[in-house]
């Protein structure tokens, strides 16, 4: 198995991957409670959100590859697709986006700031703006979207992370999971991290939070959400680093700030 970025040719098999992926994440079910009986609206979905991270600057899009050996005694390779026909099946997504505005972070957005990627994104805004406008996915509740966007729009504050390596997604095909993939796509985030000391953010489904712990992410947050308490945002950051230069240690105390206001004001409001 290897790691290598994502070309145009490979995004139908990620939109796919994707959407089967998270066909059991539950916070996919709950945001598209209809994906089942419109799969292909619900796929459309996941095929235009990765030709659009594909061109829009900051965003490092990887997939995961077959090697020959990974198919020895295995009957997925006859009914995988064989993404862009460089060798290998494309069989895990990762998407990254960096944020900030250091010299390390402009170079990872400079590749996609020139007019060809631009029109591209032009273009993909006006079919972003059109799905929006007309509701047109039928496999996706909107209002459950909404609510969504608002528990998670405060996370990662760029106050306390100006610079940043996040993780957009991660889907492995169902075939191959549990077998090391998303590890070896999250890892790659993680080198990055340690080569420009900058920490490494994700929200976790109920699924990935054991990958998450053993790889070293602490949990920073928690968000009301479905009814229940979830975790809201998970953190990795370099190692070695004292308690003023911690990320962790500074979002904690916000985190801390905000309970402490939550319970004040409970207590205000009580008869």
């Amino acid at each position: 198995m290897h790691l290598r970025r994502l070309e145009a040719a490979d995004i139908p098999d990620v939109a796919t991957i994707v959407a089967d992926a998270m066909l059991e994440d539950e916070v996919h079910a709950y945001l598209a409670p209809n994906r089942l009986k419109y799969y292909s609206e619900y796929r459309a979905n996941f095929l235009l959100r990765t030709k659009n991270r594909f061109s829009s600057p900051g965003w490092v899009l990887h997939v995961a590859v077959t090697d020959p050996e990974d198919e020895i005694g295995t009957e997925q390779g006859r009914a995988h697709g064989q993404g862009s026909g460089r060798g290998g099946k494309v069989v895990g997504y990762c998407a990254w986006e960096r944020i900030g505005d250091s010299p390390a972070a402009r170079r990872w957005k400079e590749e996609k700031e020139t007019l060809g990627w631009w029109l591209e994104r032009r273009l993909l805004n006006i079919q972003l703006r059109y799905a929006d406008i007309s509701n047109q996915n039928r496999a996706i509740d909107q209002s459950r979207i909404q609510a969504y966007v608002s528990a998670t729009a405060g996370n990662f504050p760029s106050d306390i992370f100006p610079e940043l390596w996040y993780v957009g997604i991660l889907a492995i095909h169902p075939s191959y999971q549990r077998r090391g993939i998303g590890k070896l796509l999250v890892q790659w985030g993680i080198e990055q991290g340690k080569a420009e000391n900058v920490p490494v953010g994700l929200e976790p489904s109920l699924m990935g939070i054991g990958l998450y712990k053993k790889l070293g992410f602490r949990d920073l947050g928690k968000v009301e959400f479905m009814g229940s308490e979830w975790v809201a945002m998970m953190l990795w950051e370099p190692p070695g680093l004292s308690a003023e230069e911690s990320w962790f240690e500074r979002a904690t105390e916000v985190e801390r700030k905000k309970e402490e206001e939550k319970e004040k004001n409970k207590t205000e409001t009580s008869p």
